[in-house]
């Protein structure tokens, strides 16, 4: 009897952990970027994280957790480097694990910039600050569909396409969450196997 409330218990509770809320914050700093042709673009190293906070329900902290490589839409009419705009939305977005620390390796995160993205300018000191704001929409690496918000930082010199360094930022992705046809198939499993256990126990 003990057997079967548990197993009751796991029919209710596995769905609803499998649907809780939650996402990803992946702290990115370094690396560079470089603006051509009314685009923005990383460097083929990208832009490292050093704080990933909930993948698979922890925390990990380091220099060599992963990369962000991204190419934004074009430049809007209006628009320019050193006054701000928008970037139309396109290009490409991914997050890349390093497989050290405790990451996954590989891709993490494939997608795109799924609307206009701000670029916002500040000059402080001889120096410029930039800041880059919009939302991502791609792919896991488990294959589930998410829309998530971007906010990098970036500073260099007024003027110098290629003198862009990152120097913060978040990237917030969803968890991704099995499909409600998955689910149900777990569930029947589970009220399966708890028949079998109650058929047993009063054949015992």
């Amino acid at each position: 009897m003990r057997k079967l409330a548990l197993l009751a218990a796991l029919v209710v509770a596995v769905p609803m952990a499998s649907w809780a809320s939650g996402s990803v914050d992946f702290k990115n700093f370094g690396g560079k970027a470089y603006y051509g042709n009314g685009v923005l673009t990383t460097r083929s190293y990208g832009s490292h994280f050093t704080l990933i906070n909930g993948m698979n329900g922890h925390s990990y902290s380091g220099a060599n957790l992963g990369k962000l490589v991204f190419s934004t839409g074009h430049m809007m009419a209006g628009g320019s480097l050193n006054k701000g705009g928008t970037f139309a939305a396109g290009g490409s977005f991914t997050i890349i694990g390093s497989g050290k620390n405790g990451v996954t390796g590989g891709t993490l995160f494939a997608g795109k910039f799924s609307g206009p993205t701000t670029w916002t300018v500040t000059t402080s000191g001889g120096m410029t600050y930039y800041t880059l704001t919009g939302t991502v929409t791609g792919t896991w690496a488990g294959g589930r569909t998410v829309i998530g918000t971007v906010t990098l930082n970036l500073v260099g010199k007024a003027g110098c396409k290629t003198c862009l360094h990152f120097v913060g930022g978040t990237v917030n992705l969803p968890l991704p969450v099995p499909e409600p046809g998955t689910l149900s198939l777990l569930g029947a499993g589970l009220v399966g196997l708890a028949g079998v256990v109650r058929r047993r126990a009063i054949h015992a």
